[in-house]
């Protein structure tokens, strides 16, 4: 279900470049929405719903929801980033950026916590080591996914790519 959520809004940012979409559906993801809203919309929101309501159950929510709280804020940055990039002049993305925003606050790492929820009790310690491996994870990802689609996603106008953002930062 996250996996489904974090798909359509990576749609509705890079492929649609859509902002009033967006912001629609982040507010949507809220359980912020009205009569006119469309299906998408409901969707996002009984989804997300859906997801919270596990959270709170599992076995593990207690000794993860600390994490869980920021993962998720870092997982709507990230997702607010990339629409922010579709909607600014190419010029604009910075490395730096992208470094500190998307690598370490997309789908792997908050997917993994989410996974961690379901398993064995956890200890603090085995969540700082899970951790470790789930934002390595996710930095290795993003590498092989900036290094292979970077060509089919600039012929698409979809400027998110982090070998585009450290072209220009090194003026190439």
């Amino acid at each position: 279900r996250f996996l489904l959520l974090s798909i359509l809004f990576d749609d509705i940012c890079d492929a649609a470049k859509d902002e009033a979409m967006f912001r629609s559906s982040i507010r949507a993801l809220e359980g912020t929405i009205s009569a006119q809203h469309s299906l998408l919309h409901q969707l996002i929101r009984d989804v997300w719903a859906s997801i919270r309501h596990d959270i709170e159950r599992a076995p593990n929510h207690l000794v993860l929801k600390s994490e869980l709280d920021k993962a998720y804020l870092k997982w709507r940055h990230s997702l607010e980033y990339s629409i922010d990039i579709a909607m600014r002049p190419i010029s604009s993305i910075r490395w730096t950026q992208h470094l500190d925003i998307l690598s370490h606050s997309t789908t792997v790492y908050f997917a993994g916590l989410l996974d961690l929820l379901f398993v064995e009790p956890v200890c603090p310690g085995q969540i700082a080591a899970l951790k470790h491996v789930f934002l390595r994870t996710q930095k290795m990802a993003q590498i092989g996914n900036w290094v292979t689609t970077w060509e089919l996603e600039l012929s698409h106008g979809d400027t998110t790519s982090g070998v585009v953002a450290f072209a220009l930062q090194n003026e190439w």
